[in-house]
């Protein structure tokens, strides 16, 4: 080779040189967070005092401390996070500038073959920050805690929605009528064991015993588990092959959010789109945050769910799209709102609904019989979570706010608020089930409508709820949608009590919510006259 061949330079497409270095420092960002989530070494923390005058201790301090459980909330570097974040969002999209414009066919011949494609760097970089944060300290969940002790206690043959994690303490210390505990304001609600309860109850506690920091980290330890079968199912590979290991049940979600990339990619081909676009969910920092780092679940349901969406566009037999969207919904309840629209609700569909109802009576059949544990103490969770949860809600807090003047505030409830939703929510399920239109990109986008308006109506808006919009947004990219997905973290300020935003209230609504949903809001409203603009001056309309 000669001399002159050697040291030629390296010519890249200039998306693949954008998404190069993008991927480069965000995959450097990544590294930061691990370090940042675990905490800085003492060594870092005092050279970064030294550098500045020991003038900001109070504001470094917290970069030591790390978001490990022990550490106390207002100790946790929130603000560094959010400044990662942050970067890591305006990184992941930097590329999609690039990426508007039209492609090269072909990459130029001394490029080297992992590079060769926008594509190839896209996923290779998507593994690699998914890989790094596996290894992350979860930032502000505790969320996995019970899926670990809800696999764990079904892998040793008990049934996991017959007793809550508080049961033990009921047990053992034989509480047998409700009280308030003043420590925690958690109202417990007594309970009676039968002899034939015992041994299952020792045994509970031996599992308790080996692992006691896992029990203790349980949230909401009154409220029995209320996840269905098919998440129950992923727990407990978990604790089969990994045991008590955080890393062995990130592992196990990276391979399904792995699988939502593959999917998409799919799906792009076959509405005839580049696969480049898959760069929007799979470089989301709110994808990577709330599956890679905190080990959310909602990789399992959203999987099978696109996968089902995947079966209709390819015009397979409805059978495959029943039984994959049975799945998803047998792993979070969300997946069955799309049922009507995959599936129209036909005489002739009666197959599919069938199919659909027999799989999800056969999941969950056998958990009513096990240790006889019966359909009302099954859906007990659910039936909790649905009278109180709350949090971070978009629409749904206004309408609640609203109905508020039309009962006295001493029988305050969210069960009228849920009625005006599901109204809503119904009317918008019917205009898109029966919205005429047969084109593949159409069917898709009902489906994002549909999900969509679940989560803006929805009284609890967790920021991993949101990582079910954005597989969507990669076909109908958005930036008022895209920049929700920027400030959906910012709720986790909200265990910042010490922050004066944290306690700030406008019409009983937190500062913070009204923040990012009315910053979307806004987004949107322009985007919405922009694109009304767009179709009135275009040429079919003059």
């Amino acid at each position: 080779m000669s001399r002159s061949t050697a040291t030629q330079p390296l010519h890249l497409p200039a998306a693949s040189r954008v998404i190069l270095w993008s991927g480069v420092l965000m995959s450097l960002l990544c590294l930061f967070l691990i370090c940042l989530s675990h905490g800085l070494h003492p060594t870092v923390i005092d050279l970064l005092n030294q550098a500045t005058g020991q003038l900001y201790i109070d504001q470094i301090k917290p970069l030591g401390m790390g978001f490990h459980y022990e550490v106390a909330n207002r100790e946790m570097p929130i603000t560094a996070f959010l400044i990662v974040y942050a970067l890591l969002c305006i990184l992941s999209v930097a590329p999609l500038a690039q990426l508007k414009r039209k492609l090269p066919a072909s990459a130029p011949q001394n490029t080297k073959p992992w590079i060769k494609s926008p594509l190839t760097l896209i996923l290779l970089f998507s593994l690699l920050f998914r890989i790094l944060l596996l290894f992350s300290v979860p930032v502000h969940e505790s969320d996995f805690y019970r899926y670990l002790w809800d696999g764990k206690v079904a892998t040793h043959g008990i049934n996991p929605y017959l007793y809550e994690p508080g049961a033990l303490k009921l047990y053992e210390q034989g509480i047998t009528s409700p009280y308030r505990d003043s420590n925690t304001g958690v109202t417990w609600q007594g309970r009676e064991f039968s002899e034939s309860e015992i041994p299952t109850l020792e045994k509970l506690a031996q599992l308790r015993d080996k692992k006691p920091l896992l029990h203790q980290r349980i949230s909401h330890q009154a409220v029995p588990t209320i996840y269905p079968p098919t998440a129950q199912a992923v727990f407990s590979l978990s604790a089969f092959l990994f045991g008590d290991s955080l890393v062995g049940l990130k592992l196990i979600l990276l391979i399904f959010d792995a699988l939502i990339i593959a999917v998409m990619i799919k799906i792009l081909r076959k509405l005839e789109l580049d696969p480049v676009w898959v760069i929007v969910y799979a470089w989301s920092p709110l994808v990577l945050k709330e599956f890679a780092n905190s080990a959310h679940y909602d990789a399992v349901p959203l999987f099978f769910t696109l996968l089902a969406i995947y079966f209709t566009l390819g015009k397979a037999r409805h059978f495959k799209t029943a039984a994959s969207l049975v799945l998803g919904t047998l792993a979070k309840f969300f997946s069955v709102i799309l049922l009507p629209i995959l599936i129209p609700p036909r005489p002739s569909q009666w197959r599919a609904y069938a199919l659909f109802s027999a799989i999800f009576l056969a999941a969950y059949l056998p958990f009513f019989l096990w240790n006889q544990a019966g359909i009302q103490q099954v859906f007990a969770g659910l039936g909790v979570y649905n009278e109180h949860w709350q949090y971070n809600a978009g629409l749904f807090a206004l309408i609640q706010q609203s109905l508020c003047h039309l009962y006295p505030p001493s029988q305050t409830s969210l069960l009228p608020a849920k009625l005006v939703v599901a109204i809503i929510l119904l009317v918008i399920l019917a205009r898109q089930t029966f919205c005429p239109g047969d084109k593949e990109q159409h069917l898709l986008r009902r489906c994002f409508i549909m999900i969509a308006a679940l989560f803006i109506l929805s009284p609890t808006a967790f920021p991993w709820y949101y990582t079910w919009v954005m597989p969507f947004l990669c076909v109908f990219p958005s930036r008022a949608w895209i920049m929700l997905s920027w400030l959906l973290p910012l709720a986790y300020l909200d265990f910042h009590p010490d922050l004066s935003i944290s306690r700030s209230f406008l019409w009983n609504i937190p500062a913070i919510s009204w923040i990012i949903w009315g910053t979307f809001a806004l987004l949107f409203l322009l985007d919405s006259i922009k694109i009304r603009h767009s179709v009135n001056n275009s040429p079919s309309t003059s």
